[in-house]
């Protein structure tokens, strides 16, 4: 008898499975591999009801990758930040 532990929920070969939405029906996207003529490949795809999403594992990440990168504060930025907390900081101090 082969025994088995609980199933896996999160897979590190998907990262963003559950966290990115279909913009048709808003469910979390789901992720899968597929098997080619020439081997597997990775898929970010939305339910069987809806379809309206799939897109290969490369693109999805290298777009995710690009907004990370449009949120990154610049340095500019931080130093107007830095400059903020240490004029609030002095004036809680007294």
């Amino acid at each position: 008898m082969q025994v088995t532990g609980p199933r896996q929920r999160t897979r590190p070969d998907f990262p963003l499975k559950g966290l990115v939405r279909c913009e048709a029906c808003g469910r979390p996207l789901t992720a899968s591999w597929s098997k080619g003529r020439n081997g597997h490949y990775a898929y970010y795809h939305c339910w069987r009801q809806c379809r309206a999403v799939n897109v290969t594992k490369a693109k999805l990440e290298g777009l995710f990758v690009d907004e990370l990168k449009e949120l990154q504060p610049t340095p500019g930025y931080m130093r107007l930040v830095k400059e903020h907390v240490l004029r609030a900081w002095g004036a809680a101090q007294g």
